[in-house]
């Protein structure tokens, strides 16, 4: 709580004044009675499992000493970067820890840009280790709609392939952490934000990642079940037939559970990771899948 508490302490010049609430898993911040008005609150609520919000201790906003209004500070990688959002204005401030981690974070968005569609940065400071970008919003609001705008993308475009491989299957450019957290579409497009794990990856690592973390995080086990029932095989064949992988509908769990795996090796293989890969290993030994 004292570490939370000096990040809060540090970076609480970008917010509004006001009381201030802490989520139960010490990552987001918001402004007292005004949780509901934001997905980021929804986000940092579910990330924590459902156990939602919570005052731990009052956390104080006397007065804005700069120009920026936000309503709420979201803590990130490891602390690294802390994200203040400012929903009137429709502003996301990126605070940064060192210029070199801000540095690998600009690299990556631009590096992102062959692929994606993705918010606009509209300044960078880096005397004070700061971005600001466009806030972006869904107009597509059901889930379902959201993960068929997905896979439709991932059918139109092909990747840049190199000459690695992960165990049988070809690695191409990747987003690396594809959910509907990071996902905003409308009728006619999909934005995507967060490149920090974006790179190269087993091809069908994007959609695994995004039906797993749907079932694993947010309970939403639909996409999982159906892809795992077949539901998905027209899609699935025809992005296989982009890299060159032949498509055995026998073998689609065999094709989950090796994108599985490169997440945990990329991601969890570090002894800190090691209770989220049992937790992760379980999840899928209930569902008759060996990882």
């Amino acid at each position: 709580m004292r570490l939370v508490g000096s990040v809060f302490n540090k970076y609480k010049k970008y917010l509004q004044p006001g009381v201030y609430e802490l989520n139960a898993a010490g990552t987001c911040f918001c402004k007292k009675d005004e949780k509901k008005q934001s997905s980021v609150s929804d986000f940092a609520t579910e990330v924590t499992n459902g156990k939602g919000w919570k005052l731990q201790r009052r956390f104080h906003v006397k007065e804005a000493d700069s120009q920026f209004q936000c309503t709420q500070m979201l803590l990130t990688d490891a602390g690294n970067i802390v994200k203040c959002f400012d929903f009137d204005a429709g502003l996301v401030v990126s605070i940064f820890k060192s210029v070199e981690r801000m540095h690998a974070w600009v690299q990556k968005k631009e590096e992102a840009k062959t692929y994606f569609l993705t918010s606009n940065i509209l300044k960078c400071n880096w005397d004070d280790r700061y971005v600001v970008e466009e806030l972006l919003k869904d107009t597509v609001s059901v889930a379902e709609e959201k993960w068929k705008h997905v896979l439709e993308y991932y059918v139109e475009h092909s990747f840049e392939r190199n000459e690695e491989t992960w165990e049988q299957f070809p690695m191409v450019y990747q987003h690396g952490d594809l959910w509907s957290a990071n996902v905003f579409c409308d009728e006619k497009q999909c934005k995507v934000i967060d490149f920090d794990h974006a790179g190269y990856h087993m091809f069908f690592y994007d959609l695994a990642l995004y039906m797993f973390t749907e079932a694993f995080i947010k309970k939403k086990e639909m996409f999982l079940n159906k892809y795992l029932q077949g539901e998905y095989d027209f899609w699935i064949e025809k992005i296989c037939a982009m890299y060159g992988v032949e498509y055995v509908a026998a073998e689609r769990e065999e094709l989950l559970s090796s994108a599985i795996r490169e997440m945990i090796f990329t991601r969890f293989s570090t002894r800190a990771g090691k209770k989220v890969t049992q937790s992760i290993v379980r999840f899928f030994a209930a569902k008759g899948i060996h990882i």
